[in-house]
């Protein structure tokens, strides 16, 4: 178990900070604030700064934050992987100057804040354009030469008379000269040992000393390295969890508060329901590790820790496999007159952590069975899953991750973690489905249609194997069994269209040609369900398949069929196979 985190002032209430972090604007009718902003959390504390960030108040929490809650918002918002965002890093730095300085009763605040921080963070961040001439208070010519030679910059002269500092004439150059201004007018020393660290740094070899310096404090909130955090997902047997002895644990200071007791598992299921059945004290140390369950998934997906989307992500993953995890372990247990109860006891006695690698099991065989169909599945060609009709190339790129998940049902939202046998059996199937369908598609036994024709289409990330599928389907109801696989022609499709029955919307003959290829194939119950929306859509472009004056249907408005006009290039370059008649009427 983590380090107890430090002691909140006794004076403050985690239900206090609680009501902080649902509404940080609270903090304008309180006359604790002060004491509520440094009790926060590191994470809860950013979480905090961003959001009143938004509101445009972040006078309400910067003047009040301790050091070490400076260099988390740091730590959390200014880095991407290993290097240090300088514009991210310069804008919090120079909010922090403007809200941490002020006046004569104040002096030597900023200073001290610039000290109690990495004082390399702040020369690294202002070291970027920043151009700097000394100068000798003596030789005013000196001077001149240093404003004309930075004529084309932002210029700041130090009160002391002894640098000219050049800046990008933009607002990342503002915030840079507004910062030093402020350390100046705190302490015309400290301002000028500021100027030299920035003249004599290296760049590289500050951002890997504070690199080291933030992967230390990353580890401390549960961040672990990368190869550390991979240990969590090892599978688990069910059964073994209702055998595993108990396990020492750190008991938490009762007066301490970290980011577990603001950050709780959230939803309805059974996770809620076993912490409801934890005793009080157990409750904490349970709480504290989830989420250091959350910040160890972020490590093993190589999330940024910062990133507040992805920390959501994180923690509904984990509630969701541990959730799973119970499900199964109860299903591999006897019956149970309480089975809350049953795992209340259960996660008290060895914690949460088997649990989750319980659910995680079934879990990486999915994800196995996933990357061996991306590898070897003739499944992928623009993005992984990009050749799979909806929703399986959606689910087999879900699927693909560390932890797979289910598709989102709107592209604009994040992948929904798998939770419940049901969603376990839904990604399964999709997979089986997708499996069945490149079958479908090369397998002798079933269409057998050359994977040549992957790299002779116009536009291949539009291209789907249903397409070619429904393509093989409708020359084999034209032409017969055997027939040979070619695009589609403006005469094929006026044939095709003779068979359609508008009446019933159906093809006759379509389904059972499908379900025959399939027994050859010997697909089980899944086949019914690939069947149909294959079929159904063929059904549905000739339904609305439109013609010119003519009479002749528009090749280019069949998007669920390989026709002549999605292969013109290769038509147009190469001899190709010979032109039937449906091709010359291209």
């Amino acid at each position: 178990m983590p380090p107890a985190p430090p002691k909140a002032p006794s004076s403050v209430s985690v239900e206090a900070l609680a009501r902080v972090t649902r509404d940080p604007l609270v903090l304008d009718e309180r006359a604790d604030a002060p004491a509520l902003v440094r009790a926060l959390p590191a994470q809860s504390f950013v979480d905090v700064v961003r959001r009143l960030d938004a509101e445009g108040r972040l006078d309400l929490v910067l003047p009040h934050a301790t050091h070490e809650q400076l260099v988390a918002l740091l730590d959390l918002d200014a880095w991407r992987r290993d290097r240090v965002v300088i514009p991210r890093a310069r804008r919090w730095l120079a909010e922090i100057a403007r809200h941490r300085a002020g006046g004569e009763l104040a002096r030597g605040r900023l200073v001290r804040t610039v000290y109690g921080m990495d004082p390399e963070m702040w020369s690294l961040a202002l070291h970027a354009g920043l151009v700097v001439e000394e100068l000798d208070p003596e030789d005013d010519e000196r001077r001149f030469r240093a404003l004309d030679a930075l004529r084309d910059h932002l210029v700041y002269e130090t009160p002391d008379g002894l640098f000219v500092v050049g800046a990008p004439k933009n607002p990342d150059g503002e915030r840079a000269v507004a910062t030093l201004q402020a350390v100046y007018d705190d302490s015309l020393r400290d301002g000028a040992r500021l100027v030299r660290s920035i003249e004599a740094l290296l760049p590289s070899v500050a951002e890997e000393d504070l690199l080291r310096w933030r992967q230390g404090r990353l580890c401390d909130l549960g961040f672990v390295p990368w190869e550390d955090a991979m240990t969590l997902l090892r599978p688990l047997a069910p059964e073994r969890v209702w055998a595993m002895p108990a396990t020492e644990r750190a008991v938490p200071d009762p007066d301490a508060v970290d980011d577990a007791a603001l950050v709780r598992p959230a939803g309805e299921g059974r996770l809620r329901a076993v912490f409801e059945r934890l005793e009080a004290g157990e409750h904490g140390v349970r709480a504290r590790e989830f989420l250091y369950l959350v910040h160890h998934l972020i490590a093993a997906q190589r999330f940024e820790p910062g990133d507040p989307i992805l920390q959501r992500l994180a923690l509904d993953q984990t509630r969701a496999t541990i959730e799973l995890g119970f499900e199964l372990a109860l299903a591999a247990a006897d019956d149970l007159d309480d089975p809350e109860a049953a795992l209340a006891e259960r996660v008290a006695a060895v914690g949460l952590r088997p649990f989750f690698q319980v659910g995680y099991g079934p879990l990486d065989r999915l994800r196995r069975a996933a990357v061996a169909l991306h590898r070897g599945g003739r499944v992928s060609l623009t993005h992984p899953g990009s050749l799979l009709d909806r929703p399986l190339g959606a689910s087999l790129a879900a699927a693909l991750g560390h932890v797979p998940m289910l598709p989102a049902q709107d592209q604009k939202r994040l992948p929904r973690p798998i939770g419940s046998r049901p969603d376990l059996a839904v990604a399964t199937r999709r997979l089986a489905q997708a499996a069945l369908l490149v079958r479908l598609t090369f397998d002798p036994n079933g269409y057998g249609i050359d994977g040549v024709w992957l790299s002779r289409v116009d536009e291949p990330e539009r291209l789907r194997l249903g397409d070619l599928v429904r393509t093989a389907l409708a020359l084999e109801l034209l032409d017969g069994p055997g027939a040979a696989f070619r695009p589609l022609g403006p005469q094929d499709l006026a044939r095709l269209a003779e068979r359609f029955d508008a009446e019933t919307g159906r093809l006759p003959g379509a389904r059972e040609a499908v379900a025959a290829r399939l027994r050859r194939l010997g697909a089980g119950p899944e086949a019914a369900e690939l069947a149909a929306p294959l079929v159904t859509r063929l059904e549905g472009e000739l339904a609305a398949l439109e013609r010119d004056d003519a009479g002749v249907p528009d090749v280019a408005r069949v998007g669920g069929l390989l026709s002549v006009q999605r292969v013109g290039l290769w038509l147009a370059t190469t001899q190709g196979p010979p032109r039937s008649e449906g091709a010359q009427g291209s």
